[in-house]
């Protein structure tokens, strides 16, 4: 009986040694697992499993952090280091790694009746690939358009491919797409969408876990919502994350929501946040906020070492 207790108290003993710990300024101790540190926050959980809340403190608020492996971490620090190197590596984005895969402006072709709704003149249009898409027009003076979503028709086993157009003719007036709505692609299928050049915003939720290979979002764009590529590359119906390549924001856009590229494809973080390859991001998002539009610190840094190479 002795020697199960020994053997117990043995295997308690080290799982305590295993946990991180974190001291507060309010001297409280707090025994956790998986400790990380942003600029602003320190993340950690209370149980090692995997799938365990993520709780979160302010910098300000911890003294010191010791790592199960015995490291010690200085919050305060850590953040004047992130905030030093931010200032030294903002000149390099002026670069951009991999440009846009061009393509021809594609024109749509109305094909139901223009309808109206509560939320507006709605209709269907269809582009020259087959695939009809739902719109809503945004300005009758400034001739520009939304979508808002796919026709229940389309077969994501026929069309892998989904060209978002630039242009609709409606009675004789060209009309432009500037928008994508919110939740207009939530839980799709389709595994690229082309986006046309006339695009300035995404709505919120709008790929919420789109099952799309990759984000290459067209210059000019300037607005993207809040979690508008939550776990995209994700599939809706198996709930399985295949490989994601790469994400490119343009350096035209000035505001993300949060979360807008958490959680995206196999490659992210403990804490959900996307840690594979980018080729281009605004100049704001840096290593003081990046996990606020769901971006983790390794995927940035390593954007911008990448950077200095070329």
């Amino acid at each position: 009986m002795k020697q199960l207790l020994f053997v117990i108290c043995f295997i308690s003993a080290l799982c305590i040694q295993a946990q991180d710990v974190i001291i507060t300024n309010a001297l409280e101790t707090l025994k956790v697992y998986n400790v990380e540190v942003s600029a602003t926050s320190v993340f950690y959980q209370l149980s090692p499993d995997a799938g365990a809340e993520i709780h979160k403190l302010p910098v300000s608020e911890v003294m010191i952090i010791r790592k199960a492996d015995g490291t010690r971490i200085d919050p305060q620090a850590t953040k004047n280091q992130i905030t030093t190197t931010n200032t030294d590596k903002k000149a390099t984005r002026s670069r951009i790694l991999v440009p846009q895969e061009p393509r021809e402006s594609v024109k749509a072709e109305v094909c139901s009746d223009i309808k109206q709704t509560k939320e507006g003149r709605q209709f269907k249009a269809v582009t020259p690939d087959g695939v009809v898409l739902k719109y809503r027009i945004l300005s009758e003076e400034e001739h520009t358009l939304e979508v808002t979503g796919k026709d229940k028709s389309i077969n994501s086993q026929e069309h892998k491919t989904i060209i978002i157009p630039e242009n609709i003719d409606i009675n004789g007036m060209v009309f432009t797409v500037t928008q994508i709505g919110e939740k207009a692609f939530y839980h799709n299928l389709m595994e690229e969408y082309l986006f046309p050049k006339t695009l300035k915003k995404i709505g919120d939720k709008a790929f919420f876990m789109a099952n799309i290979k990759r984000i290459l979002l067209p210059e000019g764009l300037e607005e993207i919502g809040y979690s508008a590529f939550y776990s995209a590359g994700m599939n809706a119906i198996t709930y399985q994350k295949h490989k994601f390549e790469y994400i490119y924001i343009p350096t035209t856009v000035t505001t993300i929501g949060e979360y807008a590229f958490r959680n995206i494809g196999k490659k992210t973080s403990p804490r959900g946040f996307y840690e594979g390859r980018i080729d281009c991001l605004p100049d704001f998002i840096t290593s003081d906020n990046c996990t606020y539009f769901g971006i983790d610190h390794n995927a940035l840094e390593e954007y911008e070492r990448r950077l200095e190479e070329e």
